[in-house]
């Protein structure tokens, strides 16, 4: 089995702006602003980082992606291990295909399949 690289990450901010423009500054990285959907994209330069809305009601956790060719077989597979799913394979239109997991410790994982990036 060949490994499989992380493609995405996500950080809960309760000013996704204002955190988006801080590691714009620092870093050099662009970024985008989806405001209908309380999100902000930031290209890193290699790996694609999500700056999601936080707030009491909803604090939100770091979170990372695997990268998956096959997002309902994969979920099958885990919950087969003993994972379970918390969001099955959702396809997003214009991203693609994600789904969440919980593995035998409780931690989310999600998996995407992004098509060719």
């Amino acid at each position: 089995m060949s490994k499989r690289p992380i493609i995405h990450l996500e950080i809960p901010a309760r000013d996704p702006h204002g955190t988006a423009d801080f590691y714009s500054r620092l870093f050099g990285w662009d970024h985008q602003h989806f405001d209908e959907m309380e999100y902000t994209n930031v290209d890193t330069g290699h790996i694609s980082l999500g700056i999601l809305h936080a707030s009491d009601e909803r604090p939100g956790v770091v979170s990372f992606y695997v990268q998956s060719q096959d997002v309902a077989g994969d979920l099958r597979r885990i919950e087969a291990m003993g994972g379970q799913i918390v969001v099955p394979a959702t396809k997003i239109e214009g991203v693609g295909i994600m789904g969440w997991f919980k593995d035998p410790e409780g931690n989310i994982i999600a998996l995407g399949d992004f098509g060719d990036r």
